[in-house]
């Protein structure tokens, strides 16, 4: 019965219930946030739900009341999740100070070729992946910023929001945009069931067919970012004769390397950007209390074994970043105060990652497109 106000309302009290707001931490912190959200969505259902559904419309004031309910609900669902993702947005003018400029000629992107970039790397536990690299010794000197875009969902908007923060202190050395959408995975076709009636492939769609083509010959960047955390492996149906498919099934598996080859190719072909695939941390819905499709560490594997796959057929133009191993190994990753709803980032932590990790990887990436750039060890 509450089922709706849990999910409504867990994420902003996982928001506005830090560690700094209420002095606790660990467990006793879980326990509070979890009974703050349950006694939201009791008294929402006891004092909005129940009486819209049982409202027998016979009277005037019935009337008003059921639909002052109604509209207070529809508000509550839009604002309410609005206000709290919020929290993974940098200002307007911190975006425009990192955009990638428009419509003016690039010059390029030079790099000594006496240069070396000493790094530290680490052989993942898949034979056929790369060595993927994973601290940052030295950033090679460029003749101007690294054009950065990055491509996604909400976790590549969390994430890209901290690299625009960093982008926007460092202005010598990127200049960052996003093109990303709620929801949005590379695979095509289909429903995902769970979407309901929430239009998340429609603008995925547009996204990827308008904007990002658009955003390829307009920005001219020199790293495409590519990082989705579950969409592409969430259950969807092409048809009724085939019904709802996994990633365990061989028919799903096949389109999800079809699709990440063709939008990897896309970018090869119509630009000269090097492509990064991004490897997602692990979402942690502890919010939830439960698994879901979207947690299905096996689901996730078997996305990650077509990125390598698709990084494996075109290494002088794609590369695969660990993101997750990195977060790993440092300690974020179960840093609850990092990413209060267990998969995005805060703006802080977004650009602690950007600055530590993540940016100097890109602009190591854009450089070994680049003859002459730096030879890594």
């Amino acid at each position: 019965r509450i089922s709706y106000g849990v999910y409504l309302y867990h994420l902003p009290v996982y928001v506005y219930f830090t560690e700094s707001q209420t002095g606790l931490n660990g467990f006793m912190l879980i326990i509070v946030r979890i009974a703050l959200t349950l006694f939201a969505a009791t008294l929402s259902y006891w004092l909005i739900e129940r009486p819209i559904r049982r409202a027998s419309w016979a009277g005037r004031g019935t009337a008003l009341t059921a639909m002052a309910g109604t509209a207070l609900v529809a508000v509550l669902a839009i604002t309410v999740p609005a206000a709290a993702a919020s929290y993974w947005k940098v200002d307007s003018a911190t975006q425009a100070r990192a955009a990638i400029p428009t419509g003016a000629p690039v010059a390029p992107l030079f790099a000594p070729t006496t240069t070396t970039v000493p790094t530290t790397t680490v052989q993942d536990s898949t034979p056929d992946t790369a060595v993927i690299p994973t601290v940052v010794a030295a950033v090679p000197e460029l003749s101007r910023p690294v054009r950065i875009l990055v491509v996604g969902d909400s976790t590549a908007e969390a994430t890209g929001h901290g690299l625009v923060e960093w982008a926007a202190a460092n202005p010598t050395l990127a200049q960052v945009s996003l093109v990303v959408s709620a929801g949005c995975g590379f695979v095509r076709g289909g429903v995902v069931p769970s979407d309901g009636k929430v239009p998340f492939q429609k603008a995925c769609n547009a996204l990827l067919d308008e904007v990002l083509p658009d955003g390829l010959r307009t920005m001219q960047p020199d790293v495409v970012v590519f990082l989705v955390w579950a969409r592409d492996n969430a259950p969807r149906k092409w048809s009724d004769a085939e019904g709802e498919l996994t990633p365990h099934d061989p028919r799903y598996a096949e389109r999800i390397l079809r699709d990440y080859r063709l939008i990897t190719s896309t970018i090869v072909s119509t630009s000269s950007a090097r492509v990064v695939w991004i490897r997602p941390p692990k979402g942690d819905s502890f919010w939830l209390g439960k698994d879901t499709p979207f947690s299905d560490e096996s689901a996730h594997a078997i996305v990650e074994g077509v990125i390598r796959t698709v990084v494996g057929e075109n290494r002088a133009r794609t590369e695969l970043l660990d993101l997750r191993a990195w977060m790993e190994r440092d300690g974020i990753a179960t840093d609850e105060a990092a990413r209060p709803d267990g998969l995005h980032f805060t703006v802080t932590a977004a650009t602690d990652v950007a600055t530590r990790w993540l940016g100097p990887q890109l602009i190591l990436a854009a450089t070994r497109s680049v003859p002459g750039g730096p030879i890594p060890d």
